[in-house]
């Protein structure tokens, strides 16, 4: 699987930082957007949901991309298809793949 975005929120740095560094995540999920035809087109299959975590495909033309949300404060590992692969994702990560 290659990645093709991740990203995580982090409070650590000074708020002029921060929200450079929140346009910067931003414009690279913008650019991936509108150059995914399977994020563009695809087909919506849901992988996992639960409270805190969202996990979903979305399928076009034979191309794969798997989106992974962790909205909570905690780290969390997920298998959205048991004994084929895991995630983990740090608090607040969203990570988006290739398949």
């Amino acid at each position: 699987r290659d990645k093709l975005v991740t990203g995580v929120q982090t409070c650590a740095l000074p708020i002029c930082q921060q929200e450079q560094q929140m346009r910067n995540q931003v414009a690279d999920l913008i650019h991936l957007r509108r150059n995914s035809l399977p994020l563009l087109y695809g087909e919506y299959l849901p992988v996992y949901a639960d409270r805190d975590v969202l996990c979903f495909r979305r399928v076009y033309m034979g191309n794969e991309v798997l989106v992974a949300i962790n909205k909570s404060g905690k780290e969390v590992k997920i298998e959205p298809e048991e004994g084929r692969f895991s995630i983990t994702l740090k608090p607040y990560q969203y990570i988006v793949e290739e398949q």
